[in-house]
């Protein structure tokens, strides 16, 4: 019974293997027949079949065929479904023309084929209960409504002929069938007579460039709808870059004048005038095909707006019209910031010869376009497989042989089309082919009938949701354009190039927030089609993992993309400014800042003439005694103090806000620093001369290097460096400017200025004052004590005390910083400003003073010192020279008088004659030496003084100094009288003959 039941479940289980294995040999067989067929087979189909059909149903779009050459066990019957597309570019071809045709061809060719690789979703319309197929003619627009238009009436005639009358046996794969739908146009005034026409004959339009506004209402066009956003949605992204990246405050328009240009403009309008701030504009319109002269006038119109930012919304021709203009205008190059919109898109593929006028015009400018490129995309599944495909399929022999006969004016080769790179346009083509493919399939699933109206397939169109380039495609139902926030937006740099243009991806837009759904690489196994439901958060089937991130909520940012600098008009990454240059009414201002850089340069030229006075004098016992390290200190923190005032000057002038906020920091960090340096070598140099007394004291015998007391100048100077860095980092000095008066310029600007370097908001403040407060704790502890080393040092001898004038010197520091306290809370509690030249002449004024408060009590008595000293030198000199004076004359009259003596008294001896008696006196050297400086008057004299006594037959004579130039003359009378004399002061000797 067991082995019966396993006999049983073995022989079942074979059997649903065998039916399984059929079932997928047969749908292989059916896939491989679908992959396998020709790019032209459905074409040939269609014209093969013409001759049996009268004329196309009436009101249907679609006509069924039989293809009885199915390898199939039974023929399968086909619904074909023509669409003509209306492309540009196609009569005089061009390499974005023929990229178009490929990439609408390649999505036929996937759709009728069932090819997956790039978009899932196809193959699910792509089963054996729907036969549906697709086939294609283009039409060249010429960029003309009207010929267009003429195109679209001649086609739609088709309705009321024989298919026979529309097509012959011998244009092989070329269908001339009626459409069930229009692809297309590209420009916006060709979409706007496409659409309206094919409306009014019950045919959908899908357009895959058409961005204006105005296609938005369906009681116009009720049966338009797009694969791009609007015009509007461009216009967000433009205006959010100028907002966002450049800082913009004035931007200047010109638009071609027809609807994609006009509604552009418009929202360009609407939007800057909305948002954080508003954004001024002026647009100009340029017409259509625009003559020379018409282009000239547009652009003095643009130039006198007096802006340097503008938005170019140009079509190719006026494109290449406009800028060489502009460039010979001064309108364009250095110092002015084009955009163009994505038109100029085409310029990767077209690129412009270096060295033109357009090229110089051009450069360091921006394109602002959906992302593009291999930059961008490269490494999602939809990019990659799209070029992969795209390059196999038109390398192949077949392939271009069927481009060619879909193009009869191809002039260009296949290896020009292989190293083309795809624009955005390209691939919203793409998308649309597919989208209006899948949506027909939708419609005639609803309608249970191969045939369906055009109501019905714009329903299903608008509903419809796949995988496209940027990731999920949404349409909105109401308006049948895609949703916005399905697009992905860049800005690209135009830079000259070695010989040609080139465009690089600069700027991505990017969601602030991104939400990961899970995606797989599996199909639905749910018979529901994909393209009736909505992507939920949870999934979508279908979509690659690299193309998974989708924005779910969040606003857009622009990102600079990785190693990447945008590059100006000028070459640098620098941007030009918005605006002309600022003409300030400033002069006031200026006189202002003259006079305060003029105390500034005072208060430097002072501090540096005592640097070179105290070098010059160092050697002198005033400046020895006076520490000159000390000195040279000082005078390094009043050139740093005077020159806090030069920051604090360039507040005046018109600078940018990066310059003014450094310069409220370089005053805050040179005032603080210059005030400690001075202060700090104050304190240290007391405090030597207090340890040196003190010492001395204790009869101790130290020296003390002024190393030993640079401990307090590093410790204040640190902690005023911490506090420092602490209020630059936590809470920095902004420079905060205020309008005076009333006076603008044209541009709305305010003429009149005035600012401070203030705290941004209240809990700056309260930092500010927080780490004030601590640094002004830590100056009046160090006051108190120098205070305390100079009081202690008052008895010292003049060289070494100056308690008297540090004490003046802290007298007036204390005022002047009581006086610059309040000046500075005064500006900080008034937020809104107040007299900013009365603040900068304020704060100099200060500065200088106390830089002379400083320097002055403390050199000033030097100096005096010095002076004294000098004099006393000088006069001990002088009385020097006097003594050697007398000598001089001393030395004379002794000379002569001993030359008299001799003359009087020959060698031999006369009777009665006795030998002379040398009387000397004692002669002090005392006298005449300079450094006795107990010298006086009195006992400073000229030669001998004589007196004379009684002594038997001689006199004795008695000497001493004279007094006088007089006495001495006297004596020399007494010696020629005969009255012997005998001097021994230096040895002279004078013989007295009484008898003679």
């Amino acid at each position: 019974m067991i082995a019966l039941r396993r006999r049983t479940i073995g022989q079942l289980t074979l059997f649903i293997l065998a039916i399984l294995l059929s079932c997928s040999s047969s749908y292989d067989n059916q896939k491989d027949e679908i992959q396998s067929t020709d790019l032209d087979f459905y074409d040939k189909l269609y014209n093969s079949n013409i001759g049996s059909i009268e004329r196309p149903l009436q009101n249907r779009t679609v006509l069924q065929f039989s293809d009885s050459s199915s390898t199939t066990t039974a023929p399968v019957n086909y619904t074909l479904s023509h669409l003509s597309a209306f492309l540009n570019g196609l009569v005089e071809t061009d390499i974005n023309g023929i990229r178009h045709v490929a990439s609408a061809l390649m999505a036929l060719r996937d759709f009728n084929n069932g090819n997956d690789g790039i978009v899932p979703q196809i193959k699910q319309c792509n089963s054996n209960e729907l036969h549906l197929r697709f086939t294609m003619e283009f039409i060249d627009t010429l960029r003309q409504p009207l010929a267009a238009s003429t195109e679209l009436v001649r086609i739609l005639d088709r309705k009321n002929s024989p298919p026979c009358e529309h097509n012959s046996a011998t244009e092989g794969n070329v269908v001339k069938a009626y459409p069930s739908g229009i692809i297309g146009a590209v420009h916006s005034a060709v979409t706007s007579p496409l659409s309206t026409i094919g409306g009014v004959n019950d045919l959908v339009t899908v357009s895959h460039a058409s961005t204006s506004d105005d296609f938005s209402s369906k009681l116009e066009f009720p049966l338009l709808a797009r694969t791009i956003p609007s015009a509007g949605v461009d216009a967000e992204a433009v205006v959010s870059y100028f907002r966002e990246v450049l800082n913009a405050t004035h931007l200047g328009v010109l638009y071609v004048n027809d609807p994609f240009g006009t509604s552009y403009a418009r929202v360009i309008q609407t939007q800057a005038e909305s948002g954080n701030y508003s954004i001024v504009v002026r647009s100009v319109a340029l017409q259509t095909d625009a003559s020379q002269d018409e282009a000239i006038l547009s652009l003095k119109m643009l130039n006198q707006t007096g802006y340097r930012y503008f938005v170019a919304i140009l079509f190719e021709k006026d494109f290449q019209t406009i800028m060489p203009l502009a460039y010979d205008m001064g309108i364009a190059g250095e110092n002015y910031f084009w955009m163009f919109t994505e038109n100029q898109l085409e310029l990767m593929n077209s690129p412009i010869t270096t060295g033109t006028k357009l090229a110089q015009a051009v450069h360091g400018s921006a394109i602002l376009a959906k992302s593009t490129g291999r930059r961008l995309l490269e490494g999602t599944k939809f990019y990659d497989s799209y070029l992969s495909q795209f390059s196999t399929l038109w390398k192949s022999e077949d392939g271009w042989k069927y481009l060619q006969s879909k193009l009869p004016h191809l002039d260009l080769s296949m290896e020009t089309l292989e190293r083309s790179e795809p624009n955005s346009f390209e691939f919203f083509l793409y998308e649309a082919v597919v989208a209006l493919c899948i949506a027909s399939c939708d419609a005639a699933r609803k309608t249970n009938s191969d045939f369906y109206t055009a109501q019905d397939l714009y329903e299903s169109f608008v509903k419809t949701t796949f995988g496209g380039v940027y990731g999920p495609v949404f349409f909105n139902q109401k308006t049948g354009d895609r949703q916005a926030d399905t697009i992905k937006y860049a800005v690209y740099n135009i830079l000259s190039a070695e010989n040609t243009s080139i465009v690089e991806a600069k700027y991505q837009q990017i969601f602030k927030q991104r939400k990961k759904q899970c995606l797989d690489n599996k199909y639905s196994t749910s018979r529901k089609m994909v393209w009736e439901s909505r992507v939920d958060e949870e999934s979508f089937h279908g979509l690659s993992a690299l193309n998974c991130l989708y924005s779910t909520s969040g606003g857009k940012v622009w990102e600079l993309l990785p190693n990447s600098e945008f590059i100006y008009a000028d070459g640098t990454t620098t941007l030009p400014d918005n605006l002309p240059p600022l003409v300030n009414n400033n002069a006031s201002s200026t006189k202002v800042a003259a006079v305060s850089i003029s105390t500034c340069g005072l208060s430097i030229g002072l501090s540096i003439l005592w640097i070179v006075w105290t070098y010059t004098k160092r050697k002198t016992k005033v400046v020895r005694a006076a520490q000159p390290l000390f000195l040279y200190l000082l005078c390094c923190g009043t050139i740093i103090l005077g020159s806090s005032i030069i920051p604090l000057c360039l507040t005046s002038f018109d600078l940018s806000q990066g310059i003014l906020d450094g310069a409220c920091a370089s005053y805050q960090w040179l005032y603080c620093l210059g005030f400690t340096v001075s202060f700090s070598s104050l304190f240290s140099k007391t405090r030597r001369i207090y340890h040196v007394m003190d010492l001395s004291r204790q009869t101790r015998r130290v020296v003390i290097r002024p190393v030993d007391v640079m401990k307090p100048f590093f410790f204040l100077l640190t902690i005023q460096i911490i506090i420092l860095t602490l209020e630059s980092t936590m809470a920095p000095l902004k420079y905060m400017k205020h309008p005076v008066g009333s006076s603008v310029d044209q541009f709305g600007r305010h003429t009149s200025h005035q600012g401070f370097c203030i705290p941004k908001n209240d809990n700056d403040l309260a930092l500010t004052i927080t780490l004030a407060s601590l640094r002004l704790f830590f100056n009046t502890i160090a006051l108190l004590i120098m205070i305390y080393y100079a009081y202690c040092s008052r008895n010292i001898s003049t060289e070494y005390s100056e308690s008297k004038w540090i004490a003046l010197m802290l007298f007036f520091i204390f005022q002047l910083y009581i006086v610059k306290i309040a000046l500075d809370t005064t500006i900080v509690s008034n937020r809104k400003g107040g007299p900013h030249k009365s603040f900068i002449l304020g704060s100099a004024i200060l500065n200088c003073l106390l830089v002379f408060s400083i320097l002055l009590p403390l050199f000033v008595p030097k100096v005096y010192a010095l002076r004294e000293e000098k004099k006393e030198k000088l006069e001990k000199e002088r009385k020097k020279q006097e003594r050697l004076e007398r000598l001089r004359i001393f030395d004379t009259l002794k000379k002569e008088q001993e030359d008299e003596a001799n003359d009087r008294f020959p060698t031999g001896n006369a009777k009665g004659f006795k030998m002379p008696i040398a009387l000397k006196m004692p002669f002090h050297n005392d006298d005449a030496n300079e450094e006795d400086s107990e010298q006086t008057e009195s006992n400073v004299g000229y030669g001998l003084h004589v007196v004379t006594e009684e002594a038997s037959e001689y006199k004795e004579l008695q000497t001493s100094l004279s007094k006088t130039l007089e006495e001495n003359i006297t004596l020399r009378q007494s010696i020629n009288s005969r009255n012997a004399a005998a001097h021994g002061e230096s040895g002279l000797y004078q013989l007295l003959n009484e008898k003679e």
